[in-house]
């Protein structure tokens, strides 16, 4: 099984550099709505010329903004999911829709531009469920305080070329702004050039600290407040590093290609050994440590092992001594189709928060 090594390890490091572009490059979806539209459709652009003609001008606008991305970068693809309008309390094309969206990979996803308080409740369903399967989905909603980390709660009223936006058309635009940025970058203090003026937050620090992505004016250009999401409640699981959106996104991906990548590559196509795993453990290990040199990671941060502990609780669980045993030898010990791995890994933040002592 020797043979195999080389081959896993070229896998992982081509899906950490599918990672990494990701990063700089992501994918956006947009939601739309047209009357009379019959069955939902998605398609995939990537400039303003892809955008059909005819399409309404609030739409053709909408879309867009997903497309102009910073000086830092832009969204790679926008997948466009265009759909019927539903009646009131009727979301069956909203449903359509995200089922469509099920077929595709996406990092950021808004719905329609004059979505209802109904339609993003059951978009942050949705993107809930997509997220406990490890994929990498999160929704920019406006006014929408999910308390989720898969959900970007937007609430600035701009005013731009285009005329006074709401919040929720305007998602889009921050949509496209995430998707572009580096991983080295968090979003903070983005500048959004086309704002001509915003309706400012009357406490900014207590919208940040509600979850709220907001934007501030200094007078001379608009820029992202804080890039965070919306969630507010902690946990021993989730503390205060899953409220920023950089290191949400470095998670997202560490466990959406590991897991594609083994999927893809290991399940059913190797013998459940001490050898193999170990294979299995050195591809992810290179893996790691591309996020390392990309920034996603803190240098020296990441390991990736057989999970002791919960090789134990297996074996008790089969009637095996396991107090008998060596660390080792239960490490090697045969577990049938079980692996247990766990990985560890420190995700890097920005500088963002500055104390400057000055003395002349």
């Amino acid at each position: 099984m020797a043979i195999g090594l080389p081959k896993l390890d070229v896998t992982f490091k081509d899906a950490a550099v599918t990672a990494s572009t990701r990063t700089k490059e992501g994918i956006v979806a947009v939601m739309i709505r047209t009357a009379s539209k019959g069955d939902a459709t998605i398609t995939a652009m990537s400039r303003p010329s892809d955008i059909p003609s005819g399409m309404a001008q609030g739409n053709k606008k909408y879309i867009e903004r997903a497309m102009l991305g910073t000086n830092m970068g832009k969204a790679r693809t926008v997948y466009v999911v265009e759909t019927d309008v539903d009646t009131e309390g009727d979301h069956t094309h909203l449903s359509a829709g995200l089922a469509l969206l099920a077929s595709v990979s996406v990092d950021y996803m808004v719905i329609y531009p004059d979505a209802v308080s109904a339609e993003n409740t059951i978009a942050v369903t949705w993107v809930k469920a997509r997220r406990a399967t490890l994929n990498v989905v999160k929704l920019i909603a406006a006014d929408t305080a999910a308390d989720n980390e898969g959900v970007i709660n937007y609430c600035t009223v701009v005013k731009t070329a285009d005329g006074d936006l709401t919040a929720a058309q305007y998602c889009s635009r921050i949509a496209g702004v995430f998707a572009g940025l580096p991983s080295s970058c968090s979003g903070t203090y983005a500048v959004l050039e086309d704002v001509l003026s915003i309706t400012p937050s009357s406490d900014p620090v207590a919208d940040v600290a509600a979850g709220k992505l907001i934007l501030i004016h200094d007078g001379v250009k608009a820029k992202i407040q804080r890039g965070v999401n919306s969630l507010t409640t902690t946990t021993s699981e989730k503390g205060e590093n899953w409220k920023i959106i950089k290191l949400v996104e470095a998670s997202d991906l560490i466990g959406y290609f590991c897991r594609t990548t083994i999927e893809d590559c290991y399940i059913g196509k190797y013998p459940n050994t001490y050898d193999n795993k170990q294979l299995l453990i050195s591809a992810i290990k290179t893996y790691l440590l591309f996020m390392e040199t990309d920034g996603m990671l803190l240098p020296g941060s990441s390991a990736v092992g057989i999970d002791l502990d919960a090789q134990i609780d297996y074996l008790k669980g089969k009637g095996v001594d396991t107090n008998a045993l060596a660390d080792q030898q239960i490490l090697e010990y045969y577990t049938d189709s079980n692996v247990f791995l766990e990985i560890k890994a420190k995700r890097v933040d920005t500088m963002e928060d500055f104390t400057l002592s000055v003395i002349v």
